[in-house]
């Protein structure tokens, strides 16, 4: 499903980008009814607002097929108890919100910040490891890179390039359609309940979106210096490195620090399958119904994504102040 959609949605962005084609010849002082009757039209795009309307109104009248069965009665009482029970056990018990102290104090000292430090190690690892991979993956699957005349000049070899370029997207597609828990719960059965199935999980999923959008980026570019390097004998690697990359780096910095927040937060969750981190001690907190120290592991998790958003807040500054483009 997730390629299906992958794909039409890209036919629908490139119609928003390029716009439907006209369906005559425009001539100078046409009149608006004959303008409007040779605009361009896209059944793809027609087809598409059609499924939307449509499913919408299924979504509407099948509602009560997701419905529960528990009256509102019910369920205000089931929230009424839930909010009760996120009051911290000491405090519950004694009346007395002194007694929070201690009970953070036991929690954070004991386990919670060690799942922290876990979670920002696991998160971190991954997207570089993610980094590294989209940084092969964007050479090689460029489709301005793998042709017989890349950046306009001619250089043979674009029958292989261009299935190769077609394999790595395809692999990259593939990864970035599959979610993390699935492909960390299947990496579990190779590896054992160890952080290397996580980080490999996280690794896969955002090497492939990091592939998808460096790629789009380096396809993007205006041409420039690489362009040179290519007419003066240069090869693909040298124009890559020495013209493309450069002149794309912020825009790829940008996605890895965007992913970088998107990995830990994914981290957190990933420890829900039994490896230690913080989405571990969420999990085994609802399993105790212990919802007090399940929403102070909560808390601490959007705090860790909060200080990842800030320090990547920072590094683009960073970038912006020194004069780079397109952060």
């Amino acid at each position: 499903m997730s390629v299906v959609f992958e794909g039409w949605g890209g036919g629908v962005r490139r119609v928003f980008a390029r716009g439907a084609e006209m369906r005559g010849e425009v001539r100078m002082g046409e009149g608006v009814e004959e303008l409007w009757r040779k605009r361009g039209r896209s059944r793809l795009l027609r087809g598409t607002g059609v499924l939307l309307v449509g499913g919408v109104v299924a979504s509407w009248l099948g509602e009560r097929d997701w419905g529960s069965g528990v009256s509102w009665v019910k369920r205000r009482e089931n929230l009424e108890r839930f909010f009760g029970e996120l009051v911290p056990y000491p405090v519950q018990e004694s009346g007395h919100w002194g007694e929070v102290w201690r009970w953070l104090e036991g929690l954070l000292f004991w386990e919670g910040l060690d799942a922290v430090w876990r979670t920002l190690h696991l998160g971190t690892a991954a997207i570089l490891l993610a980094g590294v991979v989209a940084l092969v993956g964007v050479f090689l699957g460029a489709r301005s890179l793998a042709t017989g005349e890349p950046r306009g000049v001619r250089m043979g070899g674009g029958l292989w390039r261009g299935v190769g370029a077609s394999l790595v997207r395809g692999l990259a597609m593939v990864g970035r359609s599959m979610p993390e828990f699935i492909l960390a719960f299947v990496l579990l059965q190779v590896f054992g309940p160890t952080v290397w199935a996580l980080m490999f999980a996280l690794a896969i999923h955002n090497g492939g979106i990091l592939v998808r959008l460096g790629a789009e980026v380096m396809d993007n570019l205006e041409e420039g210096g690489e362009r040179v390097m290519l007419a003066e004998g240069g090869s693909r690697v040298a124009a890559f490195l020495g013209g493309m990359l450069p002149t794309g780096f912020n825009r790829l910095v940008l996605f890895l620090l965007y992913r970088w927040e998107t990995s830990i937060r994914e981290a957190t969750v990933l420890g829900m399958l039994g490896v230690g981190s913080l989405g571990f001690l969420i999990s085994e907190a609802r399993v105790r119904l212990f919802y007090d120290e399940m929403l102070l592991w909560v808390l601490l998790g959007a705090g860790l994504v909060f200080l990842g958003d800030l320090g990547s807040d920072w590094v683009r500054g960073r970038r912006r102040a020194r004069g780079g483009p397109g952060v």
